[in-house]
């Protein structure tokens, strides 16, 4: 049998709704993106592994001028008790984000597909969705 790894990419672009080599993500109402640890080449995981700091390694991923802009984004956000917190961009928030993408990609099925979601994933979404709307 033979794998056609450009028919598993693209299985896996659709499923994720990542394609190319950057993942979108949203802090404080703008659109930041952080290379897919997947499209790394030896090269880019060379340099990877020479960075000793999480604040590098986050530049790394993200590009500088996008991870200066993220540090400096600040956001107010309501929590459920109707208190508001806010949070200033960083490299634990980051880290915090790219670790539930890491997450989200192990969460799929063998054809590819992400599996679906718990209960609380679900009501969490639609509470999401619900604020925004």
């Amino acid at each position: 049998m033979t794998y056609d790894l450009n028919a598993l990419l693209k299985q896996r672009a659709e499923a994720t709704g990542v394609s190319g080599d950057r993942v979108p993500f949203e802090f404080g109402g703008k659109t930041f993106t952080f290379r897919d640890p997947m499209m790394l080449t030896d090269d880019d995981k060379d340099e990877l592994a020479d960075l000793e700091h999480e604040i590098d390694i986050v530049s790394f991923y993200m590009g500088d001028d996008q991870y200066e802009e993220f540090v400096g984004t600040k956001t107010k956000i309501e929590l459920d008790n109707g208190k508001t917190i806010e949070v200033q961009g960083s490299s634990n928030l980051f880290m915090l984000q790219f670790n539930e993408y890491l997450k989200s990609q192990q969460d799929t099925d063998n054809s590819g597909r992400p599996l679906a979601r718990n209960r609380s994933q679900r009501r969490a979404a639609a509470g999401n969705k619900r604020k925004r709307g």
